[in-house]
């Protein structure tokens, strides 16, 4: 029981060092901050823990401090990407109702924002008022697209995205059925 307690100690170490992080470093992305934070964390609980507690057992402390820093992560990604949670914001923070091209402008923010951190990561490249796939953006796509076949995943998860193929009106038939794998 005090190896339980010394993980969610270690939890709540982890908790209060993202949240300083954050006031001392606002310009650093979050996201950074998670694995010097945990490691830090961990070994300061394990530290503390076996200093105060004189039959410290490692493994259900850190199992536990896993478990919560885990769940922490996933709460976290989940409110701090999600575009669905974005655009209920925007609704909610409306007076009135929302206008569809404000929605529409706000996707476009959106999708411009994750499209220049690819461009800036060398992933894609913009050729005019186009997109392309760089080889090392080719070589990552056919890395995720094993790790989902591998997992079963048959499409992006909340997200399908229709690819319009102008010159092929069978592929442009394909992106419209929505049992096509896309």
């Amino acid at each position: 029981m005090e190896a339980l307690l010394a993980g969610l100690f270690g939890y709540v170490v982890f908790a209060c060092g993202l949240l300083l992080g954050r006031r001392l470093m606002p310009k650093t992305s979050p996201v950074v901050l998670l694995v010097p934070v945990g490691l830090a964390s961990h070994a300061a609980g394990i530290v503390i823990a076996s200093a105060l507690l004189p039959s410290f057992q490692y493994w259900p402390y850190a199992s536990t401090f896993a478990l919560l820093v885990m769940g922490h992560i996933l709460a976290f990604g989940a409110v701090y990407k999600s575009v669905s949670l974005h655009l209920l914001m925007e609704f909610a923070d409306t007076k009135g109702p929302f206008p569809l091209s404000a929605a529409n402008a706000q996707v476009e923010r959106l999708f411009a924002g994750r499209a220049a951190i690819l461009t800036e990561s060398g992933l894609v490249e913009r050729r005019g008022d186009s997109y392309a796939v760089t080889l090392p953006g080719q070589r990552l796509a056919s890395r995720i697209g094993a790790l989902q076949r591998l997992f079963g995943i048959k499409s992006g998860g909340l997200y399908r995205f229709q690819r319009e193929h102008p010159a092929d009106p069978k592929k442009s038939a394909d992106a419209t059925d929505p049992n096509s794998a896309v």
